[in-house]
């Protein structure tokens, strides 16, 4: 979903998505008492503090521990043309697994019951369903370049 509080302002096309995810998102979490929410910057372990998600949870901060010379924004065209991508529209990546706990289930779901004109969707892991239109898979990979 929306990764910055600016994200639903500047994607439009996704409010949808954002909005199914996060309802389907709350009630499986609810289900659940042994949750701990951990956080690499201050300002994220507040707002996740004053979500109606994670408000009821224990938080913890551990800063960031991600070498950021390895690990860092490239140019967007060059990226999707790497991985064939479609350079016009917005990507969302997601990890695709054939258990449910990373929600590639939701994901799969909402994508074929909703219309994205505008969105391609990159999976990351082995394909499960190559019939759904408006997705590419990678497989994993240990190469830290990609």
């Amino acid at each position: 979903g929306f990764h910055l509080l600016l994200d639903k302002a500047r994607n439009p096309e996704m409010a949808l998505l954002e909005e199914t995810i996060l309802e389907k998102k709350i009630k499986w979490i609810h289900q659940y008492h042994n949750i701990h929410i951990v956080s690499q910057s201050k300002f994220l372990l507040n707002y996740s503090k004053n979500s109606k998600t994670f408000e009821n949870y224990p938080h913890y901060y551990i800063p960031n521990s991600v070498d950021l010379e390895i690990f860092k924004p490239h140019d967007k065209t060059s990226a999707k043309k790497m991985f064939y991508l479609p350079t016009e529209k917005k990507i969302v990546l997601f990890f695709n697994t054939k258990g449910f706990h990373k929600g590639s289930d939701i994901v799969f779901e909402c994508i074929r019951t909703t219309t994205f004109k505008n969105i391609h969707f990159f999976a990351l892991g082995d394909p499960v369903n190559t019939e759904i239109p408006n997705v590419s898979f990678i497989k994993s990979t240990s190469d830290e370049r990609l």
